[in-house]
C-alpha cells in the first residue's frame, strides 16, 4: 500500500491548484435569494489568482488544504454546518458574526490564528476570512457523519461586481 506525503507549505507548483467554486452547484447559495451563479457577484473575478486548494488530500477525509494570497479577504458566507481551521503557516483573520433567529447578524468577533491555531466556527456564523501579509496556508475540516453542506455568501465589499452587460470598462 502506498503512503503518500504533501507538504502543505511546498510553493504553489507541489500539489496546489487554483480553487475553482462552482456557483451554480446545489450548496452555493445566494443570501438574497437564488444560487451563487445568480448573484450579482462575479465569483471568478473575485478569487482569480488569490486562492488554490492542495490536490494532495483524499476529500473522503473531510479535510481541504487551502491556500489564500497575502491580504485577499473571502467574501461574508456562513456555512449551515460546522467548520475546523487549522492554521500551518502566515496568518488568517477571521471576522464573525452570529446570526440570530431571524437572519440578522449581531456583534462581531475578530481572531487572529498563526501556525498552529485552530479556530471552530459554528453553524450559521457569518464570517469573512482575511490572509496576513504573506497570505495563509490552512486545512479546513468538516463533520463527515453530516450529509454534504450549504454555503451561503452574502453581499460584500470583497466581491467583485459582475459587469453588467451593454457597460464598457
Amino acid at each position: 500500500m502506498p503512503i503518500e506525503f504533501l507538504d502543505l507549505l511546498a510553493p504553489l507548483d507541489a500539489g496546489w491548484a487554483p480553487l475553482s467554486l462552482d456557483g451554480g452547484a446545489p450548496g452555493m447559495r445566494w443570501s438574497e435569494g437564488g444560487s451563487l451563479a445568480e448573484a450579482p457577484v462575479d465569483l471568478a473575478a473575485t478569487f482569480d489568482g488569490a486562492a488554490w486548494c492542495s490536490t494532495g488530500i483524499d476529500e473522503s477525509f473531510g479535510m481541504n488544504g487551502v491556500r489564500l494570497r497575502a491580504g485577499f479577504v473571502v467574501p461574508r458566507h456562513h456555512h449551515d454546518r460546522a467548520l475546523l481551521l487549522q492554521v500551518f503557516g502566515g496568518t488568517l483573520t477571521i471576522r464573525s458574526r452570529e446570526l440570530d433567529a431571524a437572519g440578522s447578524d449581531v456583534d462581531e468577533q475578530v481572531d487572529v490564528l498563526r501556525a498552529g491555531q485552530f479556530s471552530v466556527i459554528e453553524a450559521d456564523t457569518l464570517c469573512s476570512l482575511s490572509a496576513g501579509p504573506d497570505g495563509v496556508t490552512f486545512l479546513t475540516s468538516w463533520p463527515l457523519r453530516e450529509p454534504e453542506g450549504t454555503t451561503t455568501w452574502h453581499p460584500d465589499a470583497a466581491w467583485v461586481a459582475r459587469a453588467v452587460e451593454g457597460e464598457q470598462g
